[in-house]
């Protein structure tokens, strides 16, 4: 039977038959799976190994998942403003202006808010940044300002700029109440 199929073959008359394809198909994988069976216990190892580490490793990465608030300040009754730490590559000048922002928002609040219950508790958190504004890029300072209630899975976020553009000077107290109103009291009175 192989001899005829080798004729076949010498005489160039055509494939050997779908029976030894098989075969040779088997053959081959075999020696393959015996390779990779021997080859086996060292890769599960390399593998197991390269998991556990990766996994005793994610604490070391989330390190400074949060930030803790710089100074936590109550305005009323289960409302709270929590300031976050200033960048330290803010400029100088930017920092002043954001400290007078900070003494203005306080004002503000305290005129705004009221006593909440604590179902509604009120937490408002301000970061220090800069924004560019404008197609030339102006760095200005601005105030990311979040607000959000407990138990809630909702929260309000704006930035706010701390340069008014209608004045040319840093902003006022009616500018900082219109923006609070608008952008964040309104949307946690209705929701």
């Amino acid at each position: 039977m192989f001899a005829n199929d080798e004729r076949l073959l010498a005489l160039g008359k055509g494939s050997p038959p779908i029976g030894l394809q098989r075969m040779g198909f088997w053959l081959l994988q075999s020696r393959i799976l015996q390779k990779l069976h021997r080859m086996r216990g060292s890769y599960m190892k390399i593998i197991r190994f390269s998991v556990l580490l990766m996994i005793l490793s994610l604490p070391l990465f989330n390190v400074e998942a949060q930030e803790k608030a710089d100074n936590e300040t109550d305005i009323h009754k289960n409302v709270k403003l929590l300031e976050m730490p200033i960048p330290p590559n803010m400029p100088e000048d930017f920092k002043a202006k954001y400290q007078i922002f900070l003494g203005q928002l306080k004002e503000v609040l305290k005129e705004k808010t009221g006593e909440r219950s604590s179902e509604s508790a009120l937490t408002i958190q301000v970061r220090a940044g800069v924004k560019e504004v404008g197609s030339k890029k102006t760095k200005q300072p601005a105030a990311r300002v979040t607000a959000f209630r407990r138990d809630s899975k909702v929260e309000w976020v704006s930035i706010m700029l701390l340069h008014s553009y209608a004045t040319g000077e840093p902003i006022n107290n009616e500018e900082i109440e219109k923006f609070l109103t608008l952008q964040i009291l309104s949307r946690l009175d209705s929701f």
